[in-house]
């Protein structure tokens, strides 16, 4: 039988830091509340800064204040936010197939990528863009008279957000793009009233006479 001393030490609490400082000079948090499980969750008022690297450690205290050895460091890194969305608004009906998406810009974005897809579920092959500021107009035409699903991610420096929400719209049907013809490509004419020609456009089946 083991028997244990009346004034031996107990577990008291664990201390758990955060900081944006390897040395956790000053911790973003430093928490000694934890007293019973090996666990916690930071809630607010407390949040940390988006799009930074921060290194954590713990260690035990028992009930004489007496310190254990710290952990090892980790570290990891809070992703920017994701962007608010802007135009096409949710269900609008587009006159282009190529037409320009919109988002609010987010501080710190080193870029963004938008996904546009029939699936707005799983983004199932995507048209898939980047762009460095906050707009995209895609260089070749969206798949026509069918309702797609767009969302945009911002990038950072440790790494991309969250993906933004889902928006839908519907694709126009409009007629094809015709193909010029004459005057030819950088040709030299002498007649100051010449004669343009192009392709007949053709009409989609499901388009109005």
């Amino acid at each position: 039988v083991v028997t244990i001393p009346l004034n031996a030490p107990a577990f008291g609490h664990y201390q758990l830091q955060v900081d944006d400082d390897p040395a956790f000079v000053s911790p973003e948090v430093d928490d000694t509340s934890i007293t019973d499980k090996a666990i916690i969750q930071l809630e607010s008022p407390v949040t940390l800064a988006t799009n930074t690297k921060f290194y954590w450690r713990v260690r035990a205290v028992n009930n004489l204040n007496e310190t254990g050895n710290w952990s090892a460091v980790r570290y990891f890194r809070t992703a920017l936010t994701p962007p608010t969305l802007v135009s096409p608004n949710e269900g609008d009906p587009l006159l282009t197939l190529r037409p320009t998406f919109d988002w609010d810009d987010v501080p710190g974005a080193t870029g963004y990528t938008i996904q546009i897809s029939t699936n707005g579920l799983t983004f199932a092959s995507p048209t898939t863009g980047s762009a460095v500021s906050s707009n995209f107009t895609p260089t070749v035409d969206l798949k026509r008279d069918v309702t797609l699903y767009w969302r945009v991610q911002t990038k950072g420096a440790n790494g991309p957000s969250a993906w933004s929400e889902v928006r839908s719209f519907t694709s126009p049907n409009p007629p094809s793009t015709p193909a010029l013809s004459l005057p030819a490509a950088n040709a030299l004419t002498t007649d100051y009233t010449p004669l343009f020609k192009w392709s007949v456009v053709t009409i989609p089946l499901n388009a109005p006479p």
